[in-house]
């Protein structure tokens, strides 16, 4: 699949969630990789009374529009109507205050079931 742009067209780049859809294994090793804690104590709103913040947050995050994470995620909304423009990977993660950074994603639990369990 190419992109067309003025001048001719570019080759389309595949994104590190498009080439590990099917893999769930690889996802979990790029996530310990790339996510945790990063504030310093010095960080505004990352500790109180010396501990660390964390928050647990619902949200989606858009994927390129492919047939195989359409298949994967899916959309959010219903059908022709309210429809999210790109498939979405809905998820409850424990974020560090401060940062914004993500701490954990429990794997394959939606947010209605995780703030059940809370």
């Amino acid at each position: 699949m190419s992109v067309h742009q003025a001048g001719g067209s570019v080759p389309e780049t595949r994104t590190s969630i498009e080439l590990s859809v099917d893999d769930r294994a690889n996802r979990q090793a790029l996530f310990e990789r790339r996510c945790g804690t990063l504030a310093m104590t010095v960080t505004p709103g990352a500790f109180a009374f010396g501990l660390r913040l964390v928050a647990w947050d619902g949200t989606a995050l858009d994927v390129p529009d492919t047939p195989a994470n359409a298949a994967e995620f899916g959309f959010t909304g219903r059908d022709g109507v309210n429809q999210s423009g790109h498939p979405q990977v809905r998820l409850m993660a424990l974020t560090e205050c401060g940062t914004h950074a993500l701490v954990e994603v429990p794997p394959d639990l939606g947010q209605r079931v995780l703030t059940l369990r809370g």
